[in-house]
């Protein structure tokens, strides 16, 4: 398969290589890896020139090979024909999500098999209290006093309310978490009660780490404020009558 007919399209030191031919009806595209490398098929090294029906197949197919090409260098093209068309419909599927296909198939890897890939945020909520009110009954004090636990259903009753259906592989805190909580009057006690709730899925194995990395803001704390000469002498009066 020669060029002829074909004008380069692609940009100065641009790899593969992009060609566009007009048609009648259509255009079409051809990639062209400009260097010998392994066919998936045969295995014979040679240069790969493939045509394509559309810019964005063609575009694909070009992300396909540099991807294999930075990951893997030219041993990556041994992959068979349907190795790279699951590759395409892979980086498909990716199309808008500004991740790579290197980039998914870590994510997949590391939470395939993690209970959090379908438990979701109201679940760890109950999850969370039932285990403290186990911990109660036991006998352990730490954590486990009423007000405390009625800080966590307070704080995580807003959460579940918020994010309750969504999956805790999916809570990410730029995108869900610090948006809601700029909406929040009072942060600090939020942060660090969605914290221990995170803390509790990595630690029971639902999330291989806590999405909520930010740590908690600094409290602010009033200057006190000068009492006037009257108030001062209420204050010792009241003093001074009290046993």
């Amino acid at each position: 398969m020669g060029t002829a007919g074909y004008v380069k399209i692609s940009k100065a030191n641009e790899w593969p290589v992009i060609y566009k031919r007009k048609g009648k009806i259509s255009d079409t595209f051809m990639v062209d890896t400009a260097s010998r490398i392994k066919d998936p098929d045969t295995g014979v090294a040679k240069r790969i020139k493939t045509t394509c029906k559309s810019l964005a197949e063609a575009k694909v197919l070009c992300e396909q090979y540099s991807v294999r090409k930075a990951n893997q260098g030219s041993e990556g093209f041994k992959l068979t024909k349907n190795q790279q068309t699951d590759a395409e419909l892979a980086l498909r599927e990716l199309e808008g999500t500004g991740l790579s296909l290197l980039e998914a198939c870590k994510f997949a890897a590391e939470h395939h098999n993690v209970e959090g890939a379908t438990m979701t945020i109201a679940e760890l909520v109950d999850d969370f209290m039932a285990h403290k009110l186990d911990l109660k009954a036991k006998g352990h004090t730490r954590g486990t006093r009423d007000r405390t636990l009625g800080d966590y259903r307070s704080r995580h009753g807003l959460l579940a309310s918020k994010f309750g259906n969504m999956r805790l592989i999916d809570f990410d805190e730029v995108k869900h978490f610090d948006p809601w909580l700029r909406r929040r009057k009072s942060a600090r006690p939020l942060i660090n009660c969605t914290k221990v709730l995170f803390n509790h899925a990595v630690d029971r194995g639902y999330l291989k780490r806590n999405p909520i990395k930010q740590a908690l803001p600094e409290q602010s704390l009033k200057k006190p404020e000068i009492l006037r000469p009257n108030e001062w002498r209420n204050l010792l009066l009241t003093a001074l009558h009290t046993d």
